[in-house]
């Protein structure tokens, strides 16, 4: 074996066995100088403890829950159509009712009272117009109602631009307005001076005075567009005639006991317009 060969089996042997020698361990703290060595403490490594698992619970089945019934929405109620019919008796029982109150409190002037008979009629406001020379007209709203014993009250106004013109109530006339038999309660103004009178009509002609002639009527306002109050009473063969309150005078006649009742304005010339309001009608039964 050469040297050199020699050599190199030694160093290799050299690095074995050192590399069969232990450690010594290192210091982790620094020592002062002289003093003893402290003896190193080796730590386990620290182990979390084992955590037990819970065992399983028996989660129960979920129950069925029933779906919620579904409701009706109730559909929303229209408010009540009013009744118009309802509506409009109602007031007209209300209308008459006040003017059964009116009609008693002017028949008890006369010694009557709404406890004897009954309504035959309120009639709307009336205006009638003559424009041409001897005209007369005649109107009513009830052409079909007859009455034996009554009481006719209505407020008559009367314009004319002649001296002999005026206004009529037509009481106890037949059917045929024109020319049935009837009595016609006169008002004119004659020069501006009110008289009055009752007249028996035929055929559309005069044929006499009840009253006997043409009377004075100090009692009727007499002047242009003046309102009267008129109040006729038929009973029996009686014709009572009352203007403003005050009698005028009562009257018999036998020709006639029942019929129809109109309003007039008639004229010589001119124009002559007669209006007629708070108009009613009570029938007395016998």
């Amino acid at each position: 074996m050469s040297h050199k060969t020699f050599s190199l089996v030694l160093f290799v042997l050299a690095v074995s066995l050192a590399a069969c020698q232990p450690l010594a361990p290192e210091s982790t703290t620094d020592l002062d100088p002289g003093s003893a060595a402290q003896p190193v403490t080796e730590f386990a490594p620290e182990v979390e403890p084992a955590t037990a698992t819970p065992a399983p619970t028996h989660t129960p089945a979920p129950t069925h829950t029933p779906a919620p019934t579904a409701t009706r929405t109730p559909a929303p109620t229209k408010p009540p159509t009013p009744d118009r019919e309802a509506t409009a008796e109602a007031h007209r029982q209300a209308t008459l009712k006040a003017q059964i109150i009116r009609i008693d409190a002017e028949l008890q002037k006369y010694g009557l009272s709404t406890s004897q008979g009954r309504l035959g009629w309120l009639h709307d406001p009336l205006s009638i117009t003559v424009n041409t020379y001897w005209e007369s007209q005649m109107k009513t709203d009830y052409p079909d109602f007859s009455a034996a014993d009554f009481v006719l009250q209505t407020d008559m106004t009367w314009e004319t631009k002649t001296g002999l013109a005026g206004c009529a109530l037509v009481v106890r006339s037949d059917a045929d307005l024109d020319r049935g038999k009837q009595y016609r309660v006169h008002f004119m103004r004659l020069g501006g001076r009110p008289l009055w009178d009752i007249e028996y009509y035929r055929y559309g002609k005069f044929q006499y005075n009840v009253t006997g002639d043409i009377l004075d009527a100090p009692a009727v306002n007499s002047e242009q567009g003046g309102t009267n109050r008129i109040t006729v009473i038929a009973q029996g063969n009686k014709l009572a005639v009352y203007a403003n309150g005050d009698r005028l005078g009562v009257f018999t006649d036998n020709q006639l006991s029942e019929g129809r009742v109109a309003f007039m304005a008639w004229q010589e010339s001119g124009e002559t317009t007669c209006a007629y309001t708070n108009t009613w009608l009570w029938v007395l039964d016998k």
